[in-house]
């Protein structure tokens, strides 16, 4: 399957890890499109452990951050099932501190890193320590 132009999409067989990489930011139609394709990827592989460097992107907006959040996110968890989803997001120290003060935004990321739902989400600057995550 093809990767969309604003995103490169990696699967290690070693690890069943899949990676995504923006290349750049995306529109709001292209950013969903760049999520279906990694549910899709997901999903041909069966992987459930996932590393989404997202360090070329800008802030999220409102409306992106709402429609992963309470739309695409449990999707995918749902389309995972019944394995576990475990999202690893390598983020850049500026982005941490928008997600961070970000009054909008912040109640979002709160909810979706809580150790409540059916699935695992962490925010690292390290992509060593985010794969290492994932694999553990």
């Amino acid at each position: 399957m093809p990767n969309p132009p604003g995103l490169d999409l990696q699967y290690r067989p070693d690890l069943d890890l899949l990676t995504a990489r923006w290349r750049h930011d995306s529109s709001f139609a292209d950013l969903q499109a760049e999520y279906e394709a990694r549910l899709a990827a997901g999903r041909a592989h069966h992987a459930t452990r996932w590393l989404v460097d997202v360090r070329r992107r800008d802030a999220p907006t409102l409306e992106a951050s709402e429609w992963v959040a309470q739309q695409w996110l449990p999707r995918a968890v749902a389309t995972m099932a019944p394995a576990r989803l475990r999202l690893a997001y390598f983020i850049l120290p500026a982005q941490a501190e928008m997600l961070r003060t970000n009054t909008a935004i912040q109640p979002l990321v709160h909810e979706a890193l809580a150790r409540i739902h059916d699935y695992e989400m962490e925010i690292f600057h390290n992509e060593g320590e985010a794969v290492g995550w994932l694999l553990a």
